[in-house]
């Protein structure tokens, strides 16, 4: 919760909407961080156990970068006893497309090939030659480009997005033929759908 722009806070917020917010997440097993807080405001979330000490961060970028890095670690086992929807679904939910518009894309998982991807794993880099894309079916991709924004090998990234299931990636190079200005790295285990040109 981004606290950038609250200036003041009473305590019977503090005990009532928040403690019912705190349960709320709890029973549902969501983390809640807060970034921005006040001092004094702080003090009042911690006083009335709303939150812990490690809850609080100075900003909001600093927040995302800790649900991004730690919070899905506690859900990859879950996330590997989920169902890998087919390609053909897949597009269907990337495109928008109703459920009767199936029988149309039964045929294209013959164009994709079914790959289990380890977390570290680089898809490809920047300047390279883009010979394939990506559907991806389970686990979450870093998208960087070059720091200095040009499209030359071995330079300082910084990422662009995380992609999550259901998302395409690398298909913008591989379509138009152009080396590649984004690296892709698997920030955990995935499950992608690849096609090539061959």
């Amino acid at each position: 919760m981004d606290f950038g722009r609250v200036s003041g806070m009473d305590a019977m917020a503090a005990r009532g909407a928040f403690l019912i917010l705190k349960k709320y997440c709890r029973n549902r097993g969501i983390t809640v961080v807060f970034a921005g807080v006040l001092p004094r405001i702080r003090k009042l979330l911690l006083k009335n156990d709303v939150a812990s000490e490690e809850s609080f961060y100075a900003t909001a970028e600093a927040a995302i970068k800790f649900c991004e890095t730690h919070l899905p670690a506690r859900s990859t086992f879950e996330a590997h006893d989920r169902v890998i929807e087919p390609v053909n679904m897949l597009l269907q939910r990337f495109m928008g497309e109703p459920e009767d518009s199936r029988p149309a894309l039964d045929l294209v998982d013959q164009f994709f090939r079914k790959v289990e991807i380890p977390a570290g794993h680089e898809f490809y880099r920047v300047a390279q030659s883009p010979d394939s894309f990506y559907l991806l079916a389970r686990g979450r991709v870093a998208i960087s480009k070059n720091a200095d924004g040009s499209i030359e090998s071995d330079k300082t990234l910084t990422q662009l997005k995380t992609v999550g299931p259901s998302s395409m990636f690398g298909e913008v190079a591989f379509f138009s033929q152009q080396r590649r200005y984004t690296a892709a790295t698997a920030m955990e285990p995935c499950t992608v759908y690849e096609m090539t040109r061959e």
